[in-house]
């Protein structure tokens, strides 16, 4: 929808980004399952608005908030690349999915 291609950064004019503004990366840090939730946010997502949040899964039918704040891999003063691990989850389970749900209000 409009807003989601606003708060990625994508060009509602071209299809082929569809998926370029959400990825997973290796990686080694400490608490997490050896990977990392990748995506882009604007640079100036509060002054717009905007509220990022980021959900973890095991099995895509229960999902857990993040309640870690994203590092900031680039920023190019019009949209940043955020990243977070992939926790493992309350039950003790790794995730395995994420989704990021953006909304003008903050999310319950």
């Amino acid at each position: 929808n409009n807003l989601q291609e606003f708060a990625f950064g994508l060009n509602p004019k071209s299809a082929a980004e569809s998926n370029s503004y959400l990825s997973v990366q290796n990686t080694n840090e400490v608490n997490s399952v050896g990977m990392r939730a990748v995506f882009n946010r604007l640079s100036n997502y509060a002054d717009s608005g905007l509220f990022y949040q980021v959900e973890f899964s095991s099995n895509l039918s229960e999902w857990h908030v993040s309640t870690v704040a994203p590092d900031v891999i680039t920023d190019d003063t019009v949209l940043q690349k955020v990243a977070l691990p992939f926790p493992l989850l309350p039950d003790g389970s790794a995730s395995c999915f994420f989704r990021v749900k953006v909304s003008r209000s903050p999310i319950p």
